[in-house]
């Protein structure tokens, strides 16, 4: 799968019609690895064009090539995790379906794949409630034995980060920039164990607002439940990505409602959000999810 989907000296990987053609073979067939006797009258017979079947088998014969892309790999201390790997977050495959990512480039504690896990979002520039909330957040996912969950980007992502590693937690970061960068930024929370840090695209790719916004889903989904610090009127990153996920009912969403005359809040809890007070991270698996979508 890495041979397909991986990006490799900047080359475009394959896209999920792909894998969805290969899932398809995997299921008729029985077997376990798309890159195993993949023939072009197969790929043809579920749907690719004879031009598409050519380049996917010539992909999956370049294996020296993906030989040297797994020793870098390993030179830097990053592991890749594709969708059939035991390590791979079931939740992002069980929530996503097929929008979960082919592979994730990842650095640190695997195991965190599978946590129980709360994910926090909100905007880049804090307003003080804000940013209290963030870290409060933070601190009682750490307490109360749920990993935390952001994107590591600055203003709440970061204040929710801090707290949760200053209270001995554990966090997943999903990237929209340089893994590798961020590996060298954050080397003693790796050191510790209590760190994941993933990329859904490679490992030394630079930021971008696609990247941004693709990994929200991942934010998003791989959350039991979302906590929204603060958030910009019907535009940014954080208002998309709370729309994404209420349309299509990944995870629950709640919104801090502390500014309540702030356009941001009173318009995601207007459009399905709940809300959430100082008081209700006391207890973040007991929250009750007064939800409802205007998506439904």
């Amino acid at each position: 799968m890495l041979l397909l989907f991986g990006m490799f000296d900047g080359e475009k990987p394959m896209g999920r019609r792909t894998y969805r053609s290969l899932r398809k073979m995997l299921e008729a067939l029985g077997a376990g690895d798309p890159e195993e006797d993949v023939t072009a009258e197969e790929l043809i017979r579920l749907g690719q064009t004879p031009a598409e079947a050519a380049a996917i088998v010539e992909k999956l014969r370049q294996e020296d090539r993906l030989d040297r892309h797994l020793d870098t790999l390993s030179r830097l201390g990053i592991s890749v995790a594709t969708r059939i790997s035991p390590e791979y977050p079931a939740r992002l495959r069980e929530v996503l379906g097929d929008r979960a990512p082919m592979l994730l480039y990842w650095a640190g504690n695997p195991a965190l794949f599978q946590a129980e896990c709360i994910s926090l979002v909100g905007s880049r520039k804090l307003r003080e409630p804000g940013r209290r909330f963030a870290a409060a957040a933070g601190r009682a996912a750490a307490e109360q034995g749920l990993t935390y969950v952001s994107g590591g980007a600055a203003g709440a992502d970061t204040e929710g980060f801090e707290a949760a590693m200053a209270a001995k937690g554990t966090a997943v970061l999903f990237l929209a920039d340089s893994l590798q960068r961020r590996m060298a930024t954050l080397r003693q929370e790796l050191e510790t164990g209590r760190l994941l840090l993933v990329s859904r695209d490679g490992f030394d790719l630079p930021f971008s607002i696609p990247r941004a916004y693709d990994r929200n889903d991942l934010i998003h989904a791989m959350g039991q439940k979302v906590l929204v610090a603060q958030s910009d009127y019907g535009a940014g990153g954080t208002w998309q990505g709370v729309m994404e996920n209420l349309k299509h009912g990944w995870s629950p969403v709640f919104m801090f409602d502390g500014e309540p005359e702030n356009p941001g809040t009173w318009g995601l809890l207007e459009r399905g959000c709940a809300p959430i007070s100082m008081e209700d991270l006391a207890d973040l698996r007991g929250l009750n999810n007064r939800q409802v979508s205007l998506f439904e």
